[in-house]
């Protein structure tokens, strides 16, 4: 009977590390999912807030030329919230020695933005008022070129200086966008006030419906809601 005994007391010990290792997996394994389960409610959190702080557009209508008129009718629909108008092209830029294409937002920076909002990164918005064109660029994203703060070049024989680099809550997802002009990819996103180009039409308006605030972005109740 000790024989037996120290036998399996032997066999046991001779087992162990195998044991804990296998005990190690397994509470490894419960930790992951409980991670998992725990990290996509709070991603879902980070991004909601995210998106509320800078006031993301629930949608986007693209095209036109759209009016002064047109844009009132937009905003006095009982569905709207709010708007924001802004003109918009795509283009070839001259970045070290190279053509890249960039997507050229104008937007009147002597008022406040009011739906997606820039969040600045570095630097800071341009001065309606400079001699020069001054710009910011969307931060590098996989598909975007790293345009360095204080770069400067021209375009459209006017000289242009990137003063900022921020981020806009549309391009949050670090999608690459393909060019409906030119059918490459867009490799530069820039915003520029409207000294650039005097544009009295609109290609692009961002829109804010009356109620979606009420919704949790990830829900199904939002979606149906749009």
């Amino acid at each position: 009977m000790k024989k037996f005994t120290k036998l399996i007391f032997r066999e046991t010990w001779t087992l162990f590390p195998k044991l804990l290792a296998i005990v190690l997996i397994v509470a490894l394994g419960v930790g992951f999912t409980l991670g998992l389960m725990t990290a996509a409610p709070n991603l879902h959190y980070s991004v909601e807030k995210f998106y509320e702080d800078t006031n993301a557009a629930d949608a986007m209508i693209i095209g036109g030329p759209f009016s002064d008129e047109i844009i009132n009718d937009i905003k006095n629909h009982p569905l709207i919230d709010d708007v924001y108008p802004y003109f918009s092209f795509d283009g070839d830029v001259d970045f070290k020695d190279e053509k890249k294409l960039a997507r050229i937002n104008v937007i009147n920076f002597k008022e406040e933005i009011s739906i997606n909002k820039l969040t600045i990164i570095e630097g800071r918005l341009p001065n309606p008022d400079s001699e020069t064109i001054e710009v910011v660029i969307e931060q590098k994203q996989p598909f975007l070129v790293d345009v360095p703060l204080g770069y400067i070049t021209t375009f459209m024989d006017k000289t242009i200086e990137v003063v900022g680099i921020v981020h806009n809550p549309w391009y949050f997802a670090f999608v690459e966008e393909i060019s409906h002009t030119e059918q490459r990819p867009i490799e530069i996103i820039v915003y520029a006030d409207e000294s650039l180009q005097n544009e009295k039409t609109y290609t692009n308006i961002l829109i804010t419906l009356n109620n979606s605030k009420k919704y949790k972005l990830f829900s199904r109740s939002y979606r149906d809601f749009l």
